[in-house]
């Protein structure tokens, strides 16, 4: 009798089959690429939820496999290695995930970064120099026709965008390109694209295991290392003396990007997987580093007794298609820094363009003048001082005997 057909008298007798061993537990492309799967699939998970705007994992992508091991096997790999170590020997977190809903509150506000409520009572100084910043220009506008120009672009992104073309309106009409002859370097003024902050401008409490994710802006304004540019030669080797463990203190970005005072992020609502709330965290770090490079130099000032130390402020701006917000950061005590968006604009609203391209404009103004001269005064201080030790140090040797003994 066929067993699988019993009859109605005979008991059925199950039995459980036994499995049968696969020789591979994996699929092959997966111990082919890597080794180890579960490697694999961490690294494949923390590539989606902290790359930037990345286009690695798109839903859409027409060969995911081949993306996968091409792209994803590296930071698999990468992923099962002990935490990287940065110049000055601290470890950075892999966890470090900006899009996480927690990361306002672990990775920045356990790290002494704020970011403030709209409505809170801002600081009196603090409230004056964003007031500061709204004021009425005398430089030229744009004209009616530039600006519906403008506003059109606008709308047309409405259409979808990427985050480059958001990049690449607001570069045309709001922020001053690397060449600008007002804002370009040779007023001293520098822009880095896409740069990463250097790891020991980001602030860390060692007690906190989650660290700030090591901003990368769009685009950072400061200043240049050019002797011809923001500083002389003596004001430069100043800043070498700033930090006796780290030569490079005062330098931002590998590229040389010394005390930048504004960080921009863009988004591109129909384009990237980013949003305001996350270019708002991202500005947050970055603002936070530019305030511990000046912080640096004005702990060297109180400690040669100046009185007149540099306004420890800095901006950020979070913009997409639609509206751009405008952040100020300044640190309230010996560790507490704080961000608090000011003013919001609708980028299709004539007005509120043109108050954007005016309050940008002001702080760039502000940045290399009133804000350059007083870093320029602190250096002088400190070149000052270092001769004076210097000349100290030698007047305590004691002078050579007329033998020429010691």
């Amino acid at each position: 009798m066929n067993p699988s057909s019993p009859s109605r008298t005979s008991p059925v007798i199950l039995k459980e089959p036994t499995p049968i061993s696969a020789k591979r537990t994996y699929a092959s492309f997966l111990t082919d690429s890597v080794g180890d799967p579960d490697s694999l699939v961490a690294g494949w998970l923390e590539c989606c939820f902290t790359a930037r705007d990345s286009s690695l994992c798109r839903l859409d992508d027409p060969d995911p496999v081949q993306r996968l091991r091409a792209q994803s096997a590296p930071a698999a790999m990468a992923s099962s290695r002990a935490p990287s170590r940065s110049a000055t020997g601290s470890s950075t977190s892999s966890t470090a995930n900006v899009r996480h809903p927690s990361y306002r509150e672990d990775n920045l506000r356990l790290n002494n970064v704020n970011v403030r409520h709209p409505l809170d009572q801002l600081p009196d100084e603090v409230l004056a120099h964003a007031q500061r910043m709204r004021a009425k220009r005398s430089s030229p506008s744009l004209s009616p026709d530039e600006l519906k120009a403008f506003i059109s672009r606008v709308e047309e992104l409405e259409r979808g965008c990427t985050k480059a073309d958001v990049e690449a309106l607001l570069k045309d009409s709001i922020f001053p390109r690397h060449a600008d002859s007002v804002y370009g370097d040779t007023t001293g003024l520098d822009t880095a694209t896409s740069a990463l902050v250097a790891a020991h401008l980001v602030p860390h409490n060692p007690d906190n295991p989650l660290r700030i994710s090591q901003p990368k802006p769009d685009c950072l304004y400061g200043y240049t290392n050019k002797t011809d540019g923001a500083f002389k030669a003596s004001q430069l080797l100043a800043q070498v003396s700033m930090d006796p463990q780290n030569a490079r203190f005062a330098q931002a970005t590998s590229q040389g990007l010394r005390f930048p005072f504004l960080a921009i992020e863009f988004k591109g609502t129909g384009g990237t997987r980013g949003n305001l709330w996350v270019a708002t965290n991202q500005c947050a770090g970055a603002s936070a580093a530019c305030l511990h490079a000046v912080d640096r130099l004005n702990v060297l000032l109180r400690a040669h007794e100046r009185v007149k130390t540099v306004d420890n402020l800095s901006y950020a701006i979070a913009v997409d298609n639609n509206m751009a917000q405008l952040y100020i950061s300044w640190k309230e005590s010996q560790v507490n820094y704080s961000v608090q968006r000011v003013d919001t604009f609708m980028l299709s609203r004539p007005e509120e363009f043109s108050d954007f391209r005016k309050q940008v404009r002001n702080i760039l103004d502000w940045g290399k003048d009133t804000r350059l001269m007083q870093i320029r005064e602190a250096l002088d201080t400190i070149v000052e001082e270092n001769r004076k030790q210097a000349t100290e140090r030698a007047k305590s040797r004691s002078p050579p005997s007329s033998d020429g003994s010691y």
